[in-house]
This record gives structure tokens, sequence and C-alpha cells, in this order.
């Protein structure tokens, strides 16, 4: 033990043998009588039961703040430990200022983010129940009217929040870059840019109604449609086909609600053909027109990844969705505006072939 203590003495670092009462059998720092009757929890600034897990448990190191005499009146180090015959030796590297602040900001960060984490459990449980009262809302013969007053106290309660935490995430996301887990401020950011589509849906599902009816050319609303998505038919490589009866047809009808109804089983389509990896041949959209009895008809064909018959049953009912991050809430809207207007919508589809809309607009003086 002599032997021992001349050596150790010599180390240019703390190093102790403590058992297992962490009593202070030997140590490192010179001309210290005191500290050998002392326990090594007298300079801990951590719980004793937090280090007796450590000294018990499987990490062979842990990183700490501790006080001791003849050296700084607070250090941060890393603590070594090797265990034999009940003894404890613990090797105590002193940490440098930069790795001393970014442990802090570390632990800063993960406290900031477990206070995040509890605000969005929080959040996430206030849209369940949101989201429950709206499909009893749905229900109701008054789902118009309610829907609206709903959704303007969604926006208020629940949008401005949400803009608050994203603002913050962005100011703590170059601090979770140094420590390599900016990945967690991403997915955060990704998740509120979803309640906030989510809440606009529900928005733009309770807008008052718009009675701005007039005669509309369908061969030119059609093409003026399918103009707006040639950029993204060319980038996605999907062939958009026109088949239109001639001479164009005139409806009575509100044009924007028209539009909304075909703009959304278009970009449906769009990502229904996306989902199709392996799809190899043409990708296609065909839109064509004819008349039916006292309906003008329009067919959207593509040949994406086609919807199952259960699906089919449940396509157009409020919340429904077979996308990971859609809202259920489009294509609810579109069959409402086209039942309320006498017509009608609605899909047939083969699983793994495609999918047809057909969208049916009365003849109108």
């Amino acid at each position: 033990m002599n032997t021992l203590s001349k050596n150790i003495s010599k180390l240019p670092f703390p190093y102790f043998v403590i058992n297992n009462h962490l009593e202070i059998l030997h140590s490192s720092i010179p001309n210290s009588p005191s500290i050998k009757s002392s326990s090594f929890a007298d300079y801990l600034l951590i719980d004793e039961d937090e280090f007796t897990g450590f000294l018990k448990g499987e990490d062979a190191e842990v990183e700490m703040t501790i006080q001791l005499p003849h050296f700084h009146y607070e250090s941060f180090y890393r603590l070594y430990k090797v265990e034999e015959d009940s003894l404890y030796h613990l090797y105590c590297i002193p940490l440098t200022k930069q790795e001393e602040h970014v442990q802090k900001l570390s632990k800063q960060i993960n406290k900031q983010l477990y206070d995040f984490h509890q605000h969005m459990r929080e959040q996430k449980n206030f849209f369940t129940k949101t989201i429950h009262l709206f499909r009893d809302v749905a229900l109701s013969n008054d789902y118009s009217n309610n829907i609206g007053k709903l959704a303007a106290g969604i926006a208020h309660e629940i949008r401005n929040p949400l803009t608050t935490v994203k603002g913050f995430i962005q100011l703590i996301k170059p601090h979770l870059k140094e420590i390599k887990k900016e990945r967690y401020a991403d997915i955060a950011l990704e998740e509120i840019d979803r309640a906030n589509d989510i809440i606009f849906d529900f928005l733009n599902a309770s807008k008052p109604k718009d009675d701005n009816w007039e005669h509309i050319s369908i061969n030119r609303l059609i093409t003026d449609i399918c103009t707006l998505f040639e950029s993204e038919s060319i980038m996605k490589n999907v062939m958009i086909q026109m088949d239109l009866c001639e001479p164009s047809p005139y409806v009575f009808f509100n044009e924007k609600q028209l539009k909304q109804v075909l703009v959304n089983i278009i970009k449906n389509a769009f990502e229904a053909i996306e989902e199709c990896h392996e799809k190899k041949g043409n990708k296609y959209i065909h839109v064509t027109t004819s008349i039916k009895n006292s309906f003008f008809c329009i067919a959207l064909k593509d040949n994406g990844c086609g919807i199952s018959e259960s699906g089919i049953k449940e396509l157009f009912n409020p919340f429904y969705t077979t996308k990971g991050k859609g809202t259920g809430i489009g294509l609810s809207v579109c069959k409402k505006i086209m039942e309320d207007a006498g017509g009608n919508l609605y899909a047939e589809s083969e699983l793994n072939n495609g999918t047809i809309f057909y969208v049916e607009i009365p003849f109108k003086e």
C-alpha cells in the first residue's frame, strides 16, 4: 500500500480508491490526510444514490461536476471506474471548458426537448378531442354552420401557439446540430407543418357557401386545369390526356367549386401514381367527357395504385384517408359540393391497377 500511495501521488489527475460505502481509502491528492477519513459523497454535486447506481451499473464512465480540495472550486470531470475486490478505482480526468460548455448546453437542450415534448402531448390531446368533436358535428344536420365556428376556434387556439413553438425550435436547431441531434428539430417542424395543413383543410371545409353560379364552358375549364398541372406532369413523367366532346357543352355551376373538385381529384391521381414505385410503364391521367341522360359526365382515370373494395366504401367519409399525411377532408368536401348542386361524385377502382372518378353535373337552365 505504501508503494501504491507513492505511485498514485505522482498522477497528474485526481485518483481515488473507495469501498462500497464510498469511504476514501487512498487518494492521489497530496498532503490531504482529511481526504482519507472522508467520504467521496462529500465532493459530489449529485445525489449519493445516483452515484452509487453508477458504481453498481455496467457503465464504465460518467461525466459530472465535483468539488475537490487543492483543485478548482468546481470542475467538470470524466470519471472512469475499475472494480477490484469490492473496491473501486476512480480516475477523474478533468475536461476542458469547451467540453463542459457543450455538456451543459446538451443538458439544457434535452430539457427544452422534454418540455417541448410535453407541450406537444398536450396539443395532441387537444387535437384528439377536437377531432372527435368534429366527427360528432359531421353527423348533425347543422354540420356546415357548426364546423365553421369550431374551425375558427381551432385556428385561434392552436395556430398561434404552434407558430410560437415552431420559432423556438428553429432557434435551438443550430445547438442541436452541434451535438448531431438536428433530426429531432426537423421531425418536430414537419409535424407542426402537418398540423397547420390539417387546420387549413378544416378552415377550407367550413367556408361559407358561394352562390356565384354561371354558365361554364367545360372544355375550357378542363383545359385550364390540365395546364396548371403541366409542369408537375413533366417532372413526374405522367402524361395528362384529354378526350373532350365537341362542341364544348356549357353547364350552370359555381366555377370555383367545380374547379376545386377537379383539382382535388387530379392531385390525388398524381399521388396515387407516385405511390406505385414499381410501375415501369407509361404513367397517365386520362380525362374524358360525355353526356348521359340529363347529366354531363367527367371521368378522370389514372393507372396508380388503386383503392381496395373496403376503401372505396369509406372514400368520401369525413376524416377517412389512405395517405400517410392526408386529413380525409378533401374528397368529403368535393362530394358535398356535388350533392348540394344536384350532381354526384363516385369512384371505381381496382387495387394496383388504377382508379376512375366520375363527376356528374346536372343540366340546368
